[in-house]
C-alpha cells in the first residue's frame, strides 16, 4: 500500500490534473475507489456517509434484506465512526445451494467498532449490518474470490427467510445477460449455441439459459426441457423444469387441439 501511495503522489506531482487509475465505486451510502483487482482478490478504499446512512434507515420503505456475499472479506475500519454492527449467520452457501436448503439467517450478536478495528467475514455463511454510526466511516476492504460461493444470497430482514440469490462470477453474469439480449432480439440463429450452455457448471446459468431458449422457441426448447427435468443434477432446477414442462406441454396440446 505504501508503494502504491508513493507512486500515486509522484504522478500527481508531475501532473496535478492526472486522473487516478482506479475505478470508482458508488452506492446509495458508499463511495470509494478500487485500488487493486485480480482474479483472486480485490482491494478497495471507501467512505460511508453518515447522513446518507441515516436517511436510508429512517426513510419509509418496505422490507429490507441481509446480504451474504459468498466471498471472504477482510475489513479495516480506519475511521470507525463509532459504528454499531450486528452480525448474522446462515447455512453455508455451497456449490449445491438451493432455495429449499437456504433455511433462515439468525442474528449472532453486535459490536461497537473502534478506529483501526479489523473484521474477517466469511460471506459464505456470515454477514454484518451497520445499525448506526456517529460519524462518516472510512474503511479498507479486501474481498477474496478464491473458493467463493457460486452465488450471493439475500434474506428478508423481517422474516429472516430466503429472498433470492445472484451470480458471483462475472463470466456467469455475462452469459445470463447475453442470453437475455439474444432472446430480446429474437435471435433464433443463436438457439444451438445457447443450448450448448445447458451443461454449464452453475445451476442458475443452466436455468436462465433454458428460460431464454423457451422465450426464443418454446417448441424447440421442449426436448431440452424434458432432459433438464429428468437429469439435471440440481434439485431446484429439476423441480422447476418439471413444473414448466407440464405447463408448456399443456399449452402446446391446447394449441394443437384448437
Amino acid at each position: 500500500m505504501d508503494s502504491l501511495i508513493v507512486g500515486l503522489a509522484d504522478m500527481l506531482r508531475s501532473d496535478p490534473f492526472a486522473e487516478p487509475p482506479f475505478p470508482a465505486i458508488y452506492s446509495d451510502i458508499h463511495k470509494g475507489l478500487m485500488v487493486y483487482e485480480s482474479p483472486d482478490v480485490s482491494l478497495a478504499i471507501g467512505a460511508i456517509n453518515i447522513a446518507q446512512l441515516a436517511a436510508k434507515k429512517s426513510a419509509h420503505r418496505g422490507a429490507t434484506s441481509i446480504g451474504f456475499t459468498g466471498r471472504m472479506s477482510v475489513l479495516k475500519f480506519v475511521d470507525a465512526g463509532d459504528a454499531l454492527l450486528s452480525f448474522w449467520e446462515a447455512p453455508p452457501i455451497g456449490a449445491g445451494f438451493s432455495a429449499t436448503s437456504a433455511g433462515r439467517c439468525v442474528r449472532t450478536g453486535e459490536r461497537r467498532l473502534a478506529d483501526g478495528d479489523v473484521l474477517v467475514v466469511d460471506g459464505r455463511r456470515q454477514a454484518y449490518v451497520i445499525e448506526q454510526a456517529r460519524a462518516n466511516i472510512l474503511l479498507l476492504q479486501a474481498e477474496i474470490a478464491r473458493d467463493q460461493a457460486p452465488v450471493g444470497v439475500e434474506y428478508d430482514s423481517g422474516s429472516l427467510s430466503y429472498v433470492g440469490c445472484n451470480a458471483n462470477d462475472d463470466g456467469a453474469s455475462r452469459i445470463q445477460m447475453m442470453a437475455t439480449l439474444l432472446r430480446k432480439l429474437d435471435c433464433s440463429a443463436a438457439f444451438p449455441v445457447m443450448a450448448a450452455l445447458l451443461d454449464h457448471p452453475d445451476f442458475f446459468v443452466r436455468w436462465h439459459v433454458m428460460r431464454e431458449l423457451i422465450g426464443i422457441d418454446a417448441r424447440a426448447a421442449l426436448p431440452h426441457l424434458r432432459t433438464m427435468a429428468a437429469l439435471d443434477p440440481h434439485d431446484d432446477v429439476r423441480a422447476t423444469a418439471g413444473a414448466t414442462l407440464a405447463h408448456l406441454e399443456q399449452v402446446v396440446g391446447d394449441r394443437k387441439a384448437a
